[in-house]
């Protein structure tokens, strides 16, 4: 019994007794032709198979932030946010994401999200 006492613990100590480490934090602005855009949703789209889409919201100054459940590279896309009204039609040409944004094939953005606290700028041209 003594004898699996030893390697018992070293195994143990090897391992540690800490939890899983800190998801990943995510956070930064989008801007449309030098501007904030508001009130849309940040999606971001696992290549890794067995992690599901996350989707952000973008709030009416510009920004966001999350924390997703692990790191890795991610395509991304910005979409309308499913929680906030649509503006008049003047004011929706003005703040309507480009097509190709809206989809994670054609965006042409991704994010190589690390461990801790990740900051980025999206700076998205078009019309």
């Amino acid at each position: 019994m003594h004898r699996l006492l030893g390697p018992l613990l070293v195994v143990l100590v090897i391992c540690g007794c800490g939890g899983p480490p800190p998801r990943p934090r995510v956070e930064g602005t989008v801007k449309l032709n030098g501007k904030l855009l508001a009130n849309k949703t940040l999606a971001l789209f696992p290549t890794e198979p067995d992690v599901l889409p996350q989707r952000i919201n973008i709030t009416p100054d510009g920004t966001f932030w999350a924390t997703l459940p692990r790191p890795g590279l991610y395509k991304v896309a910005i979409e309308s946010s499913r929680y906030v009204e649509e503006p008049a039609d003047g004011e929706e040409a003005a703040s309507a994401v480009p097509d190709k944004y809206r989809r994670p094939d054609t965006s042409g953005l991704e994010w190589n999200v690390g461990n801790g606290n990740n900051q980025r700028d999206f700076e998205l041209e078009g019309s």
